[in-house]
């Protein structure tokens, strides 16, 4: 049974769970998975691997039945997951480390 959605609002296809930013103002939560190749993997594979899993993340099916589970997403490739991941650290690193000094004090 879901208690609240993780997103900022309602997802349309579960419109009567309230979102967890209902009850908690300003909360943020989000969750993300990253594929990921052994160093040294050439080039051309991960590029084919690349355009392939591009592809599956595109197809309308896929992305509907992803939409029906509350599991909306962003396909990052390339150096974009990098990207995203330095971001939220910037973002957050100041937060977990306020917490932490409160906690020690």
């Amino acid at each position: 049974m879901t208690v609240a959605e993780r997103e900022g609002q309602r997802g349309k296809n579960f419109l009567v769970h309230i979102s967890a930013a209902e009850t908690v103002s300003g909360l943020t939560a989000m969750g993300w998975q990253v594929l990921v190749a052994p160093k040294g993997t050439p080039d051309p594979v991960v590029g084919q691997l690349a355009a392939d899993l591009r592809k599956l993340l595109e197809t309308p099916d896929l992305r509907s039945r992803l939409e029906r589970i509350g599991m909306p997403f962003r396909p990052l490739f390339s150096a974009e997951p990098v990207r995203f991941i330095e971001g939220e650290q910037k973002l957050r690193w100041p937060l977990v480390k306020a917490t932490a000094d409160q906690e020690r004090n």
